[in-house]
């Protein structure tokens, strides 16, 4: 069985989305944002692959996801949640990404087989999905706010 090389740290930040696909790509440009942090601490830019969250998972305290997500909330407007917060309504979130395995079905499994690492999903609603490499002004202007949201997230 194949089993990737995912090194141990404490916390992991994963940027999920695809950079051809306009707001979809707001993980990976957040990341982009982020500078230098503590020890310790991974950036990971996890494209479109949802199911490699289950391995992060298993090698880590703490995630932390960036991602396009629509839980309800209105266009524009960024969600912070923990997955213990979202249990009650986990098929609503619908991850926007090309994903192999969505980002629904990875939280449910990891909280299905009990992984004991938190985790933070910090997601946006995103304005535009369509093929380009920009984000919309929307989405753009809210990266300040969603890079803020993650360095709370790790201790210094």
């Amino acid at each position: 069985m194949f089993k990737p090389n995912i090194p141990k740290t404490s916390i992991k930040v994963i940027g999920f989305g695809n950079i051809f696909m306009s707001d979809d790509a707001i993980g990976i440009k957040v990341l982009d944002k982020l500078g230098p942090l503590p020890a310790g601490v991974e950036v990971i830019d996890g494209g479109t692959s949802a199911a490699d969250l289950i391995s992060y998972a298993k090698e880590s305290e703490k995630l932390i996801i960036i991602d396009a997500v629509d839980a309800g909330q209105d266009t524009g407007e960024v969600l912070k949640f923990r997955l213990a917060d979202i249990g009650h309504f986990i098929k609503k979130v619908k991850s926007y990404s090309l994903h192999d395995f969505g980002l629904a079905e990875a939280l449910s499994l990891i909280e299905k087989l009990n992984i004991p690492a938190e985790i933070i999903i910090i997601g946006i609603k995103p304005k535009n999905i369509s093929f380009g490499e920009e984000l919309s002004e929307e989405v753009e202007k809210k990266i300040p706010e969603i890079k803020s949201m993650v360095l709370e997230e790790i201790p210094d």
